[in-house]
């Protein structure tokens, strides 16, 4: 039994995935498993063939939380992938749009993960914290509202290496035009 970092109430643990599952499979992919790759001294890529996952983080009920989100989450960014566009369309290109999308759930989307990577034990997390933003995170998540669009906006990035395979970098902080 926990108490669920999420809702506060006590329950049994789950195994809760990080990041969703699906993100963590590669299907016809040749690349092999995701590799956790890190710049700290003395630590060496590991291969995580299905994932994070947390037994400390969640009970039952907040895993529900995160299921219509995560269920969203992929079915736009995974299986919806021939539906965007680069952008712009020129051969240097910059990245891809999409024109029709559920902002409100793909911004709840990106702060449960946010949310997630703060509360994990994980090392491979130990750089996000939210702090002082973590109780508005999670009142978010738990009545299901984004905010307005100017609270904790979102930038969803993908990164392209063919070479080098697919991996789960440290986390590192970017600032656009004098934001965080």
């Amino acid at each position: 039994m926990i108490t669920c970092k999420l809702t506060g109430t006590t329950g049994k643990a789950v195994k809760a995935h990080v990041l969703p599952r699906a993100f963590c499979e590669l299907g016809e992919s040749d690349a092999g498993p995701y590799k956790s790759v890190t710049n700290a001294t003395n630590v060496f890529p590991k291969k995580i063939p299905v994932g994070l996952y947390d037994k400390t983080m969640v009970t039952e009920e907040g895993e529900r939380t995160f299921q219509l989100l995560d269920d969203y989450g992929t079915r736009l960014l995974l299986k919806s992938e021939p539906a965007f566009q680069p952008f712009p369309q020129t051969e240097n290109m910059l990245g891809w749009t999409l024109a029709n999308y559920d902002y409100p759930t793909l911004k709840l989307f990106a702060l449960s993960i946010l949310w997630r990577v703060h509360a994990s034990t994980f090392p491979e997390f130990k750089k996000v914290q939210l702090g002082p933003h973590e109780a508005r995170v999670r009142h978010l998540l738990l009545s299901a509202t984004p905010g307005a669009p100017e609270d904790y906006s979102v930038v969803i990035v993908k990164w392209i290496d063919e070479e080098f395979g697919p991996v789960f970098m440290d986390h590192f902080r970017e600032t656009y035009d004098g934001l965080n």
